[in-house]
């Protein structure tokens, strides 16, 4: 029986694209930022929180940025993101009966600024840069699990991204990928998880 619903953040509740994001960047400093093996290991790690913005901004287009261009570029990130109002009042529905938790692959700057205060109804939220641990690594679900005091059979977690719902299933938690809102309510009935 499902007791927890753990969610992901950005492709559920936050719209936007990092390819455009990018886009926008390589045109503002003349530099074109591949999406390689270097860029991923670069953005895996800022996620861990083990850089600033302004660092990722620098390390990925190596080039040095001015305060003025940092400034422009981190309204350039937060601006590429949208909220998704509609799905937030459908996971607010399925309080108090379950409990909701965030798991977020996330940037500390970001999150701040944004002010999380919409999440507010969740019970707990799990952020990457907090944990120094990224998803779809094993241990940041072992850690959630371990904080959340629970069995993994008890909870389903709902993210955007195939290979982090894998990866939680590996350890037995139930996972769906998630397309829209329609499709997730289904699945989640299917699991006997109704508002």
């Amino acid at each position: 029986m499902i007791k927890i619903i753990i969610f992901d953040v950005g492709g559920i509740f936050i719209r936007g694209s990092f390819d455009i994001f990018l886009k926008k960047i390589s045109e503002m400093i003349g530099v074109k930022i591949n999406m390689d093996s270097r860029f991923k290991k670069i953005t895996n790690n800022w996620m861990r929180g083990r850089f600033t913005f302004k660092e990722f901004i620098e390390k990925i287009s190596k080039n040095h940025i001015s305060k003025k261009e940092e400034k422009e570029i981190f309204n350039m990130w937060i601006n590429n993101w949208n909220f998704d109002h509609d799905m937030i009042l459908f996971a607010k529905k399925f309080k108090p009966k379950y409990k909701l938790v965030i798991l977020s692959n996330a940037d500390a700057e970001g999150v701040k600024f944004r002010n999380d205060d919409w999440l507010n109804f969740f019970d707990q939220k799990f952020h990457s840069f907090e944990l120094g641990m990224i998803k779809p690594e094993k241990e940041i679900y072992e850690h959630v699990l371990k904080e959340i005091g629970t069995k993994p059979e008890e909870c389903v977690f709902i993210d955007d991204k195939v290979e982090n719902i894998e990866a939680a299933k590996n350890l037995e938690i139930h996972g769906i990928v998630f397309e829209n809102k329609n499709q997730l309510k289904q699945e989640l009935e299917k699991l006997g998880v109704v508002e």
